[in-house]
């Protein structure tokens, strides 16, 4: 038996009377109208994973299409699952500071600022560290700490040799599209123990050369990231959409294309701390604004994701397979419901109810959180100035002597209610006042005069 309409708002008021004193309870659709309800909390499930998945992809007489409005297929920011080892300790960076470029500090930046990222030595290797450090040594390095946990080793060699792997917990190696190469990257970082490796290949590779190379890491015990890419070019993160690949797919797609370095830096910070990026040979590159991927990017931006859980959705983190793929297949389901060739079955009708009811509740409940904190800081405002009023025909009427705090304590009490039942004209008394107002007096009153009012506090008046 389902409860009364008055008790729901009642018990919606009480969950949200804390507005007052700033909390504001985390709210979310359900499977029931509620699971749990105190005065501070209020919990929500959902029905399974497919519908949490999938709760924005909806199917409406008014659809337009999914792959052109990536604000209705993208998920909520959700929780991603991150690596637990070579975050921490000592870093090393090979392949970087080979010519005269100073925009190679960026890849320094993210590794020391990265989210997750705790590294306290960061080795960069480099032909000449004494030009290596004037290019390093820039204002934005000294302010934001870098040049405390920076350090240089002069080799000949792209590649570090076993001494300068020792003790080291991370390594991100850039070398060229050469087998030979990556082999000798795994061979080195397996020989060290390095917890936590990114390669970095440059250049379009051949199908072979590109299963051989993913094949070699994989035969190692290390955590890598693989990352190919066929040329840098000048631009800031977040400028340019980029789409992921795995490599083995299709790398000659890479061929003309080009991926921003500032973002490069980023995917290779994350790629150190993401657990879906683990054991992951990808091409990357930059793409058009219309393509599907880009969309869908956009949207993910949109709905507040950071750059850590934007890799983790591209990468298909929510779902077995990328998530736009899944809204290709609600398009196509709800263009064959639209036409009477698709059917929904019983229990998909069930569902599609209950996620409704859920967002009608979800709805009100925002309505009404919404309206008590309107109502809540109007009676205050109107509270305040009425005890400004009052000291100031008090002072001027020659019956000073009292401090204005003082003054305000002692009838805090009598204005607020006051300024309730000027409140409640506007509603024609208070009588017709909604009873989830009502309810939320009861607690926040009470608070009110705790934290404003000397005297003891009142009873709240009845109806």
């Amino acid at each position: 038996m389902s409860p009364p309409k008055g008790s729901i708002l009642a018990a919606s008021a009480l969950c949200l009377s804390s507005l007052a004193s700033g909390f504001v309870p985390a709210i979310s659709s359900s499977r029931r109208a509620f699971s749990s309800c105190s005065r501070t909390n209020m919990k929500f499930e959902y029905a399974d994973e497919y519908e949490k998945s999938s709760k924005d992809i909806k199917m409406t007489k008014n659809h337009t299409d999914l792959m052109t409005d990536g604000l209705r297929i993208a998920p909520p920011p959700y929780s991603v699952v991150g690596r637990e080892s070579g975050l921490s300790g000592t870093v090393l960076v090979s392949g970087f500071l080979q010519g005269g470029d100073r925009s190679d500090q960026v890849v320094f930046d993210m590794l020391h600022t990265g989210d997750g990222l705790k590294y306290d030595k960061i080795v960069a290797l480099c032909e000449d560290d004494k030009m290596a450090k004037k290019r390093l040594m820039s204002r934005s390095a000294r302010y934001s700490g870098l040049l405390d946990v920076l350090s240089f080793v002069q080799s000949d060699s792209n590649l570090p040799s076993s001494g300068d792997l020792q003790g080291v917990g991370a390594w991100v190696a850039r070398t060229t599209a050469d087998l030979s190469a990556v082999k000798s990257v795994a061979e080195l970082a397996s020989a060290a123990a390095v917890k936590n490796l990114v390669v970095l290949v440059e250049g379009v590779t051949n199908d072979e050369d590109s299963a051989a190379m993913d094949a070699a890491l994989k035969a190692t015990d290390v955590d890598f990231t693989l990352l190919n890419f066929n040329a840098l070019v000048d631009g800031p993160e977040g400028e340019t959409p980029y789409r992921f690949l795995n490599i083995t797919d299709s790398p000659a797609s890479l061929d003309g294309t080009a991926i921003n370095k500032d973002e490069l830096a980023r995917l290779v910070a994350v790629s150190l701390t993401l657990d879906k990026t683990l054991g992951r040979s990808l091409s990357v590159k930059n793409v058009k604004s219309t393509e599907p991927g880009a969309v869908w990017l956009r949207a993910l931006r949109q709905k507040g994701f950071s750059r850590v859980q934007e890799v983790d959705a591209l990468l298909g983190g929510m779902v077995d397979v990328p998530y736009f793929l899944r809204a290709q297949e609600a398009q196509v389901k709800f263009k064959g419901l639209r036409e009477g060739s698709v059917k929904l079955s019983p229990e998909e009708l069930a569902i599609k109810a209950a996620s409704d009811k859920r967002e009608q509740r979800r709805q009100r409940i925002e309505m009404m959180k919404t309206q008590i904190k309107e109502r809540q800081e109007d009676i205050l405002k109107r509270t305040w100035k009425a005890l400004a009023v009052a000291y100031n025909d008090r002072k001027y009427a020659g019956k000073g002597g009292m401090d204005e705090d003082v003054f305000n304590k002692q009838n805090f009490d009598e204005y607020i209610l006051d300024a309730i039942s000027m409140w409640d004209s506007g509603v024609n008394g208070k009588k017709n006042r909604q009873s989830y107002h009502t309810d939320a007096d009861a607690i926040w009153i009470p608070q009110m005069l705790e934290k404003y009012s000397q005297k003891r506090k009142k009873k709240v008046p009845s109806e």
